[in-house]
């Protein structure tokens, strides 16, 4: 069974039968996801891969999926320190309405202190009133915030960033 809905996905990806391709995600598949993560991006079907990483259980891939969505436009209101390498809205995707909502909402459904680590401050830095709530269901977050204190410290005017601050007792 993997090896038909494998190349169902592939078929439906390439010749753009994207209801048939939904439908096929949709329900109890067998697919094999390393074989067709390239035809989905080729395609332009993005939020497919998104749906496949998310039942495969793929966190890093699927949030590293999402942040390719996150366009300048967004992020220019929320914060102007930005990553120029995620900045970019590499993809788009119709049916991908509020990356940065569904990063948030996962990291926060899944509670887990690596995958905080690794996307907390990038978090942070595009949506901060979101971002800092995210600690408060994760174990030695706000540990880990402490260590990165400097990227919330203001420049003082030559631009510097104050690194030495002081937890509030």
């Amino acid at each position: 069974m993997q090896t038909i809905d494998t190349i169902l996905v592939k078929l439906y990806a390439e010749f753009e039968r994207t209801a048939e391709l939904y439908d096929l995600i949709q329900s109890h598949n067998d697919v094999k996801l390393s074989e067709i993560e390239r035809a989905l991006i080729k395609s332009g079907q993005y939020s497919a891969l998104c749906t496949l990483y998310k039942q495969g259980k793929e966190d890093t891939k699927l949030l590293e999926a999402w942040a390719k969505y996150v366009n300048f436009s967004v992020i220019l209101v929320t914060n102007a320190n930005t990553l120029p390498r995620l900045v970019d809205g590499e993809w788009s995707d119709v049916d991908i309405t509020d990356p940065l909502s569904q990063i948030f909402d996962f990291l926060s459904e899944k509670r887990d202190n690596a995958l905080f680590k690794q996307w907390g401050i990038w978090l942070i830095k595009r949506g901060p009133a979101r971002g800092l709530k995210v600690p408060s269901v994760c174990k030695n977050a706000q540990t880990m915030l402490i260590k990165n204190v400097s990227v919330f410290a203001a420049p003082d005017a030559a631009g510097r960033r104050e690194t030495s601050r002081k937890p509030r007792r």
